[in-house]
């Protein structure tokens, strides 16, 4: 038998799979599926001048794989279709079961070479499979977040989009048979976890946080969960530069009046606004997001101070030009304070009764973190009394928040429905981050953004 090389490509979505599961979606997003196929067979007509057998768990007519085998075929290479229940994984040889269909004599010299296992005459060459848990997703934005998704991905990944709100046997199904997960923390499970032990490589959320999912269960099971490298800092630093001015100015409350007819002159009403500038703001967290947000402060020539458990150094100091100070001293000095940890342990009740107290009573108190940071009952109370200017919250402990919550009737409480971080122009950087660390630990090469 003469030496060959023979590539395998695995293919898990047909496309009888994708009009079911995206069907709905505008046509442009299945054309692009389709554009993506054939990018995918011109590039392994270029790299392999050998015959070609795609391997796939189902090759039925309309299949990726059929797809495929039709294009290349048609351009004149030797091509094979093998049906195998088991998709390929990387570096693992592929299982022989099912049923061969193509060319015969190509499948003869593929059995003969898999009966011989002449050891690297094989080169394997495939997509992995990828799940995108779209829990998060709904309505038109379900279908135009889709499309960036689809169209940030490396060709040499094969996209299946599986709906764990609509059809969650399917969504486990596809994670049990993927080398990686793409979600929002609150669409990985225990159940999602359970099917991802001993196959899923990496867990990469599109999210900052990862509260919403138990993470030490991950752990237990051996698969690493990244963050999404702070491709949401841009949309919550702005988000939180919004809640300190639509509070300093009453924003809302003077919007809703001139709705109702009544045109106040500033000069006629005892409520005050104030600016941003030559105010000290405290940020409580200087990781991503407070980094974005003390770089666009300092265009607002605000006083800026910064608590962390990691002190930075004094050049990274000096760069964003923060001063340090400890909890208390923070808390004590600043006129904004802006929250910006994740939800642990140590961070939980971070702001209670006793923090508040240190506080100004002119400070206002920004939280776009997580809603326990702060004692709520606290600092309702703290508020009520008129101890502090007011707060501006993006998140609270329970959403939504049920009704008679205490600071809902507040009139210097702002809150907004935990909205900071997911704008249009934050999810190409998400999906661009999160391929990115895939393609890191594909290449071999440690993930970046690991959760601890």
């Amino acid at each position: 038998m003469p030496e060959t090389t023979t590539a395998f490509l695995s293919a898990a979505l047909t496309l009888d799979d994708w009009l079911e599961r995206i069907g709905h979606l505008h046509q442009r997003t299945i054309d692009l599926s389709l554009d993506r196929v054939r990018a995918v067979a011109g590039r392994l007509a270029v790299r392999f001048d050998c015959p070609v057998i795609i391997v796939g768990g189902t090759n039925g007519k309309g299949s990726t794989c059929a797809m495929l085998e039709s294009i290349l075929r048609a351009a004149g290479y030797r091509t094979g279709l093998y049906t195998s229940p088991h998709l390929l994984r990387f570096n693992e040889r592929a299982r022989i079961a099912g049923e061969l269909v193509g060319d015969e004599a190509l499948i003869e010299q593929f059995e003969a070479v898999e009966r011989s296992r002449g050891e690297t005459s094989l080169t394997y060459f495939e997509f992995t499979t990828l799940a995108i848990l779209r829990l998060f997703m709904a309505g038109r934005l379900d279908a135009v977040v889709l499309e960036v998704g689809l169209r940030c991905a490396p060709e040499d990944l094969e996209v299946v989009v599986a709906d764990a709100g609509r059809n969650p046997e399917h969504a486990l199904a596809t994670v049990a048979e993927s080398d990686f997960i793409l979600a929002l923390a609150a669409a990985v499970t225990p159940a999602v976890l359970g099917a991802a032990c001993g196959r899923v490589r990496l867990i990469q959320l599109l999210s900052a946080g990862y509260d919403e999912m138990d993470s030490s269960l991950a752990r237990q099971y051996g698969i690493p969960v990244a963050t999404n490298g702070g491709a949401n800092a841009p949309s919550v630093a702005e988000h939180i530069i919004l809640l300190i001015l639509a509070s300093y100015r009453q924003l809302t409350s003077v919007a809703a009046r001139v709705r109702r007819g009544a045109w106040e002159s500033p000069f006629s009403t005892p409520r005050m606004s104030y600016e941003i500038g030559g105010k000290t703001v405290g940020l409580v967290g200087v990781g991503n997001i407070g980094r974005a947000l003390a770089r666009r402060l300092r265009g607002f020539e605000a006083v800026l101070l910064y608590h962390d458990v990691r002190r930075l150094s004094e050049d990274e100091e000096a760069e964003l030009g923060v001063a340090y100070r400890t909890l208390p001293e923070l808390l004590a000095e600043a006129d904004v304070v802006s929250l910006h940890v994740p939800l642990t342990a140590a961070t939980r009740h971070l702001i209670g009764e006793p923090e508040l107290a240190l506080m100004k009573p002119g400070a206002l108190l920004v939280n776009t973190a997580r809603g326990e940071i702060i004692d709520e009952a606290a600092l309702a109370r703290a508020l009520g009394e008129r101890q502090i200017l007011g707060a501006a919250l993006d998140v609270l402990a329970q959403e939504p928040p049920p009704p008679g919550h205490p600071l809902l009737d507040l009139d210097n409480c702002l809150i907004t429905s935990h909205c900071a971080g997911p704008t249009f122009d934050s999810w190409p950087r998400r999906f661009s981050n999160g391929f990115a660390n895939i393609l890191r630990v594909v290449e071999g090469r440690e993930p970046e953004w690991l959760v601890p």
